[in-house]
């Protein structure tokens, strides 16, 4: 009843809050995974509780980036009432990414008549990462924890384009081969070509040569005959 309490009255004070409307073309700005693996012990077949955490691996793990908020201070109090449970349960180990975070903290439980300035804080970049065992550790903000998920998907989109690229390549030399022949039977052809011109060049002349050698042939029979009809005239 108490966690439900702490969680109610967090949403009331929640209230003001509004919600951003969906953008697809960008990319979002708060990203949470939950991992949940079941673990392969002997305890298993003892398990008479459905608390019994020691069957399981979890893993929560939360991105934040590109966000601007302006909180009053009793919001950012309500956060840790909103965890609170009143049974015991092992800690759930989590990892936690800030990237350009602006938050502009309210104090809204000071008297109507003071005026407190805002407090504001600017996150460039934050790890936070909590174990089994509870222990929260700020990491350096150099270290990089990409997610899992994005980086098998990156994995796959890289294994498809390298196949395209080999298929494209694979085309490409096939191609390559293909005109590379093409090529060879063009020059050949122009071979063929230059000796089918010079044969009828060849040709042509030696009808010329045909022609001249029948003409003269045909004169001389000519004149061979003259030369008899003017012997038979005499005698």
């Amino acid at each position: 009843k108490k966690h439900y309490y702490s969680q109610n009255k967090f949403n009331t004070r929640s209230r003001g809050w509004t919600e951003v409307c969906d953008q697809p073309s960008l990319k979002p700005k708060i990203k949470i995974r939950k991992e949940h693996d079941v673990v392969n012990t002997p305890e298993a077949d003892t398990w008479t509780s459905i608390r019994n955490h020691s069957l399981f691996n979890d893993m929560l793990t939360a991105a934040l980036a590109n966000i601007d908020l302006t909180l009053n201070a009793s919001t950012l109090a309500s956060f840790a009432e909103f965890f609170v449970d009143d049974i015991a349960s092992p800690p759930l180990p989590l990892k936690v990414e800030l990237e350009k975070i602006a938050i502009s903290l309210v104090d809204d439980k000071t008297e109507s008549n003071a005026v407190n300035s805002p407090v504001n804080l600017n996150i460039s970049r934050l790890y936070i990462s909590r174990s089994k065992d509870g222990i929260v550790n700020i990491d350096p903000s150099n270290l990089s924890t990409p997610n899992a998920s994005s980086i098998n998907q990156e994995t796959v989109d890289l294994k498809q384009e390298n196949e395209q690229l080999r298929r494209r390549l694979a085309a490409t030399e096939r191609l390559t081969e293909e005109n590379h022949r093409l090529r060879k039977c063009e020059e050949e052809a122009q071979e063929l070509r230059s000796c089918l011109n010079d044969a009828q060049d060849t040709l042509t002349n030696l009808l010329h040569e045909k022609e001249s050698l029948l003409e003269i042939i045909r004169n001389f029979q000519n004149n061979k005959s003259d030369r008899k009809q003017q012997s038979s005239g005499k005698r």
